[in-house]
């Protein structure tokens, strides 16, 4: 995994090694405060996360999902990870999302599904009860969905209600069913996104339960999910910035194409 991160990214800078951007992605080791699912936080690198993913499914394959970045790389970018479990209850998929060139490749959310038979189907108190035992008492009340939100050094952000920021998101993270052993993958982070918002700034964490005939007594399903908004904002505007750049850069390599062509002979 480090040699296919380590080739992909001496062909994506190799033409760019010397640009400065105006905005860029500042990786930094996740803050210890940050929550994790499944071991994984935003923020760790590509690395870190392959290795994370490896300890907590040691005998599962990780799948590639990859993608080209247009006006970036021709050829696809890796920015998903995800591993099915299936040898042991719960069953699990967990997925890992990356930012994307030309920004520095790391974690920017994590989503886990676990799925119990309906053998070992949990009270709906006791799966709520766990949940808040992890992440702490959830930002408002919905049935059956769950909801925190964390600055950027892991604090609870008790103003936010689930129904500010969930509605202004353009995407949706679920884990991913390994297709192959890689895959085509559309990163969310190629969308348009909206103007920028209080909700830009936070990390959240969403948690949906259902059960056996959808009952509200008994959970068999948990879908986690934790977004980092602070690297979507982020890495969407250095690409933004890129593309705004991409003729300047072209001019300028045909400027110095043309100084090394030598004069005409009269």
């Amino acid at each position: 995994m480090r040699i296919l991160f380590a080739k992909n990214r001496r062909a994506l800078y190799a033409t760019t090694a010397m640009v400065l951007w105006s905005v860029q992605v500042l990786a930094q080791a996740p803050s210890s405060g940050v929550p994790d699912i499944a071991g994984i936080r935003p923020g760790m690198t590509a690395q870190q996360a392959y290795e994370a993913l490896k300890a907590h499914a040691p005998r599962a394959k990780i799948a590639i999902g990859q993608y080209p970045i247009e006006g970036v790389s021709a050829t696809p970018v890796p920015n998903l990870m995800t591993v099915k479990i299936d040898d042991r209850v719960p069953g699990e998929i967990v997925s890992l999302w990356l930012t994307t060139p030309p920004s520095k490749q790391v974690v920017w959310a994590v989503a886990q599904v676990m799925t119990y038979p309906d053998s070992n189907k949990m009270l709906l108190s006791t799966v709520v009860d766990a949940l808040r035992k992890k992440f702490g008492t959830q930002n408002g009340t919905q049935p059956l969905l769950a909801y925190w939100a964390f600055d950027q050094q892991g604090h609870a952000e008790r103003s936010v209600t689930p129904s500010t920021c969930i509605s202004t998101q353009g995407f949706s993270i679920y884990a991913v069913d390994p297709q192959a052993p890689t895959f085509a993958n559309v990163t969310p982070l190629m969308y348009p996104g909206s103007p920028k918002s209080q909700c830009d700034d936070l990390i959240d964490v969403k948690a949906q339960l259902t059960g056996p005939a959808n009952t509200a007594e008994y959970v068999t399903n948990i879908t986690l999910s934790e977004v980092d908004h602070s690297l979507v904002y982020s890495t969407r505007e250095a690409y933004k910035a890129y593309m705004a750049n991409a003729g300047a850069r072209q001019q300028q390599q045909e400027l110095e194409k043309a100084k090394e062509q030598k004069g005409p002979v009269f």
